[in-house]
């Protein structure tokens, strides 16, 4: 391990400037820069995070550079990843390449080869050829996207949903006025 500052000792964890770890378990990491080659970690604090192979269970970050690495949640201004899995990603601005991501939200979102269960975005979501579970944002541009649900107000591009806004006010009164049906059959 390589760092600018020394760790401090005791505190479970390591505090610095700046660490490069090429290989290892890690506990806690807290610092300027951190970049972690083929490496797991607890928590991840700091102002730049470059990733390759590696895993986390929580980055909170300024801008985060990941391929083919893994966190349980991440809290970022700036996400670049590719081939990553994720649980939870919350971003400003993030451009995500073929990589599995359980929920993102955020400012500006960008997938290309992607799947996520959920993705909501204050802005714009770019997606391609991609797969997602919710989509909601105020404008979606798609290329060969699949949703399940979809929810924009400005959409362009070729989507396939199965349930966009107008079909969910159908789906919602078709399935109030049978519902209202069956109570009135059974009161008499």
């Amino acid at each position: 391990m390589e760092e600018s500052k020394k760790a401090v000792p005791g505190t479970g964890g390591v505090v610095a400037g700046e660490i490069m770890v090429n290989s290892g378990e890690l506990a806690d990491i807290s610092g300027g820069k951190i970049g972690l080659a083929h490496c797991s970690a607890g928590d991840i604090q700091s102002e730049s995070v470059r990733m390759a192979q590696s895993a986390a269970r929580s980055v909170r970050t300024t801008e985060l550079s990941a391929t083919m690495s893994a966190a349980l949640q991440v809290d970022a201004q700036e996400a670049e990843m590719r081939l990553c899995g994720v649980g939870l990603l919350d971003v400003d601005h993030a451009e995500i390449r073929q990589s599995v991501v359980y929920g993102v939200m955020g400012q500006e979102v960008s997938l290309k080869s992607c799947y996520a269960k959920t993705a909501v975005s204050q802005g714009s979501l770019h997606a391609s050829q991609s797969l997602i579970g919710i989509a909601a944002a105020r404008e979606i541009e798609a290329s060969e996207v699949r949703t399940g649900i979809l929810i924009a107000k400005d959409v362009r591009g070729t989507v396939r949903t199965l349930l966009d806004t107008k079909a969910a006010a159908v789906f919602g009164a078709a399935f109030g006025a049978a519902f209202a049906a069956v109570w009135l059959l059974r009161r008499r």
